[in-house]
């Protein structure tokens, strides 16, 4: 396919192709469980959704999309795992057509995009059911035995990041969707729900992705999951026990304007405050490198130890 696919029209075939695996592409989640290695079915989709030419020959399966999306489990094996984030970054960036960044800012959706789009919900499920905690804990990949074979020590999972990236993305994709329905909505908070918990100390290759996503999220959630964010968000910008905190200025920019997006809901006037000072206190100078806005910084200082009735 991948080698003649810009000089066939596969195309007119796809119906026939996909009513000859159909009992294939259903069983096709019971056969990747505990299995090392990609099955030949799902390596075929991955080899489709990778080129721009042989994307709509999905178009002619719901079933073979929905069957690598329940791919998606605990116990989904790292290989595997990589064979279905590939596909998927392949129909979010239409076959490699747009650059990684570019993919979902444009206007009209590619059909790589609508096709993730139709089954968005059932994709952030299964990330869900993989990227939890029980879940977490049953991933195979997570232990690795030593070379003498005695004991496990624990690995992170190489693909981690992988599945961040695009879970990231994903998530940009649903944002840019212009219907704003109560299940957009709910599948927004889930994503919420599970980014957030990702967002550490430590430098993660993914690290600023996922605060942008976050912050991009924050304003399109309800005020209640907004809130539930709050504390965890906050306590990012405070020090990391006896250490020093989160040090990067664009981080910190990032996590303030999230912070912004939960105290201006007219929740509470002081919490507003609150994300004003936290937005002031963070800002960054914009004639220096790497340097505080001390003109705005100072102000909200000074302005701690005053009374209540002061303003600010």
């Amino acid at each position: 396919l991948s080698k003649f696919s810009f000089s066939i029209d596969f195309i007119k075939f796809g119906k026939r192709l996909w009513n000859s695996m159909t009992s294939s592409v259903i069983a096709l989640p019971n056969t990747v469980v505990n299995a090392e290695n990609p099955p030949s079915l799902l390596q075929l989709i991955e080899t489709v959704a990778s080129q721009r030419e042989l994307i709509p020959l999905l178009q002619e399966s719901d079933n073979a999309v929905i069957a690598m999306f329940k791919c998606i489990e605990g116990t989904t094996r790292s290989k595997v795992i990589g064979c279905i984030m590939r596909a998927i970054d392949g129909l979010l960036t239409d076959g490699g057509s747009f650059v990684d960044g570019d993919s979902v800012t444009v206007k009209a959706h590619s059909l790589g995009q609508k096709l993730i789009l139709k089954h968005i919900h059932l994709l952030i499920s299964q990330f869900t059911k993989r990227l939890t905690s029980d879940s977490k804990a049953a991933n195979l990949d997570d232990d690795v035995a030593t070379p003498n074979g005695a004991d496990k020590v624990h690995k992170r999972n190489p693909t981690d990041g992988l599945q961040l990236n695009i879970l990231c993305r994903v998530s940009e994709l649903l944002v840019s969707a212009s219907e704003v329905e109560d299940e957009n909505i709910e599948t927004m908070e889930r994503l919420c729900s599970l980014l957030v918990p990702s967002l550490k100390f430590d430098s993660h290759p993914n690290h600023l992705y996922v605060m942008r996503t976050v912050s991009s999220l924050i304003p399109k959630i309800s005020d209640n999951a907004a809130i539930s964010h709050y504390y965890s968000l906050s306590k990012l910008l405070g020090p990391n026990k006896a250490a020093s905190g989160m040090t990067s200025n664009e981080a910190r920019t990032i996590i303030s304007s999230a912070i912004t997006g939960i105290g201006s809901r007219g929740i509470g006037s002081n919490l507003n405050r609150v994300a004003t000072a936290v937005v002031e206190l963070n800002a960054a100078s914009t004639a220096y490198v790497n340097e505080h806005d001390f003109d705005r910084m100072l102000p909200v200082l000074n302005g701690l130890g005053a009374s209540n009735d002061s303003e600010g």
